[in-house]
C-alpha cells in the first residue's frame, strides 16, 4: 500500500504544570527533506502544545517535559487531545496521563509499558560483560535476550490491546539490532568491526526479528537498523565494495541497487533505494552524478515523488553575494549551495565560515581572519563567509562597515534550510572545510585559534 499524506492534530494540554516550557514534540519524517527531527515547542500563553501537519505513515511521535518521554503511535489522518498531570514526581505519573481522540488506548498503554519495559533493558549487563566474545554476543546473546524480552512481553500481555503488545514487540527488536552494533569506546568487544559484519547477517536473516516488516516503522529505532542493514551491505556485499572503491558514483549506485533488490518486500526495495539516494543528494552531487536511470528502479510513485522533492530542496535559489567594491549579485538558479561553490571555486580548498549579525562572537572573530588568511596568501584555497538567520539590509551594511576578508555570501530561504540540514548545523560560528574532492569537514577552531587553526587547514592542502 502507498503512503499518503494525511493531517494529524495534536493538542497537549499541560496547564499546572511548573515546567511547562520544557514541553516539546519530536519526530522525523523520513520522506521530507530535512532528516532533522521536527520540534514543536509550548505555546506559554496558553500552556498548550499544538501540532498540525501531514504525515504518510503510522509513525512514532515523542513528547518530552520535565524527564519524562512519552512515546505516541500516530497515524494519518488522527485527532489526539493529552492532558499532563501537574505533579512529574509522582512515581505512578505516567498511569495519569490521559489520552482521548484517535488511538488513545493504545497510546496510553504504550506510555505505560514502554518505560517499564525498556528500564530493565537499560539495566541489562549482558551488553558489556567482557567474558562474551563478539561472534556469541551477536549470533547467540542478541537472540536469546530478545525472546526473553518478548516472553516477558507475553506474560504482562494480559488485558493489553493487540496494538500495544505488537508495538512492544517490535521496538524490542529494534533495540536489539541496535545493541548488535552498539560501539562502546571502553570496550573493544563492541566496536562495529568489517569481520563482525558477516555475523550480523544471521540476525537480519532471522525471523525473530522480522526486518522487513512495515509496521517496524512505527517503531523509533527502525530507521537507525535500515542505516546500519545499509553498512552492512556497504561491507560486505563483493560488488559494491569493488565499484565503492572504484570511486565511479554511477557503478557504486548500481550494485547498491543491486544489493537491495534481494530485499524480500518490494516497498522496502524501494525505501532503501530511496534512503541510499537522497543521502547522497545531501552530500553534494547531482542526481545524474549518482544514478541517472534510478527512476527505472523505483516502483513507488510516493517515493519518486519525494526524490524530485529532495532534488529541489537541495538547489538553491536565495544567494546574494557582494563583491569587494560593496556591489551584490543575486544567484537565482544552479545546484546545492557546497557543488555550486565547488564549480565556482574549482581545484580549490574552501574554508566555509557561517556567521549571523546578530552573532556577536560570529562578528568578533572576523579581526582574527587576516593573520590566517596571509598564511595562506597564493595556496589553493578559499575563503568563504555565509551569513544565515539575519536579513539582507543588515547583513550588506555589516559586510560594508567592516569588510571581512574572503568571499561573502547571504542565505535565506530554501538555502538557507537545505544548508543547515546538509552540514548539521546546531549552532554559530560554524566552520567546515570542503576538501578538494566535495568531502564537508566540520573545525571545531576558530580564527581566534591563530596556528592551531592554521595548522590544521595544512593538512587539507
Amino acid at each position: 500500500m502507498e503512503p499518503e499524506y494525511k493531517k494529524v492534530v495534536i493538542i497537549c494540554d499541560a496547564d499546572g504544570l511548573k515546567n511547562a516550557h520544557t514541553l516539546r514534540l519530536s519526530f522525523g519524517d523520513e520522506f521530507r527533506p530535512s532528516r532533522s527531527q521536527l520540534m514543536i515547542t509550548m505555546d506559554s500563553i496558553h500552556n498548550k502544545l499544538r501540532f498540525e501537519d501531514s504525515i504518510a505513515m503510522r509513525t512514532n511521535m515523542t513528547i518530552s517535559f520535565g524527564g519524562q518521554f512519552l512515546n505516541l503511535i500516530v497515524e494519518p489522518g488522527d485527532s489526539i487531545y493529552i492532558v499532563l498531570p501537574a505533579n512529574t514526581r509522582d512515581r505512578d505519573y505516567l498511569r495519569k496521563v490521559v489520552f482521548s481522540g484517535d488511538n488513545s488506548k493504545v497510546n496510553s498503554e504504550i506510555t505505560y509499558w514502554e518505560q517499564s519495559f525498556f528500564k530493565r533493558l537499560y539495566n541489562e549487563k549482558i551488553f558489556f560483560d567482557n567474558s562474551i566474545n563478539s561472534d556469541e554476543f551477536i549470533t547467540k546473546t542478541i537472540p536469546v535476550a530478545t525472546r526473553r524480552y518478548m516472553d516477558s512481553v507475553d506474560y504482562y500481555s494480559s488485558g493489553m490491546m493487540p496494538e500495544t503488545e505488537d508495538f512492544l514487540k517490535r521496538h524490542i527488536k529494534m533495540y536489539m539490532l541496535y545493541f548488535s552494533v552498539r560501539t562502546d569506546e571502553s570496550n573493544p568487544t563492541w566496536t562495529r568491526d568489517v569481520q563482525y559484519d558477516g555475523l550480523r547477517k544471521v540476525l537480519y536473516e532471522d525471523p525473530l526479528f522480522d526486518l522487513w516488516n512495515e509496521a517496524n516503522f512505527t517503531t523509533p529505532m527502525y530507521k537507525t537498523a535500515l542505516s546500519h542493514y545499509r553498512g552492512f551491505i556497504e561491507n560486505t556485499d563483493e560488488e559494491v565494495i569493488a565499484n565503492k572503491n572504484s570511486g565511479d558514483n554511477i557503478s557504486s549506485t548500481r550494485a547498491f541497487f543491486k544489493a537491495f533488490d534481494r530485499i524480500p518486500s518490494q516497498f522496502h526495495r524501494d525505501y532503501m533505494k530511496f534512503e541510499y539516494l537522497t543521502m547522497h543528494l545531501s552530500r553534494g552531487p547531482e542526481l545524474n552524478e549518482i544514478f541517472p536511470e534510478w527512476e527505472d528502479h523505483i516502483k513507488s510513485d510516493f517515493l519518486k515523488e519525494r526524490v524530485h522533492e529532495f532534488t529541489d530542496f537541495y538547489k538553491f535559489t536565495d544567494i546574494v553575494y557582494m563583491n569587494k567594491s560593496g556591489e551584490t549579485e543575486k544567484i537565482e538558479s544552479g545546484t546545492d549551495f557546497d557543488s555550486f561553490l565547488r564549480k565556482r571555486y574549482p581545484g580549490k580548498v574552501i574554508f566555509l565560515d557561517l556567521f549571523a549579525t546578530w552573532c556577536g562572537p560570529c562578528i568578533a572573530e572576523f579581526k582574527y581572519t587576516g593573520y590566517i588568511h596571509e598564511k595562506f596568501k597564493g595556496e589553493d584555497i578559499v575563503f568563504v563567509n555565509v551569513c544565515k538567520t539575519s536579513n539582507l539590509p543588515n547583513w550588506e551594511k555589516l559586510i560594508r562597515q567592516v569588510m571581512p576578508q574572503g568571499e561573502n555570501y547571504y542565505v535565506e530561504g530554501k538555502t538557507e534550510l537545505s544548508l543547515v540540514d546538509k552540514f548539521r548545523i546546531s549552532n554559530i560560528p560554524a566552520y567546515f572545510i570542503i576538501t578538494k574532492e566535495g568531502n564537508i569537514e566540520k573545525i571545531n577552531l576558530r580564527p581566534s585559534n591563530g596556528d592551531k587553526l592554521v595548522e590544521l587547514i595544512n593538512n587539507f592542502l
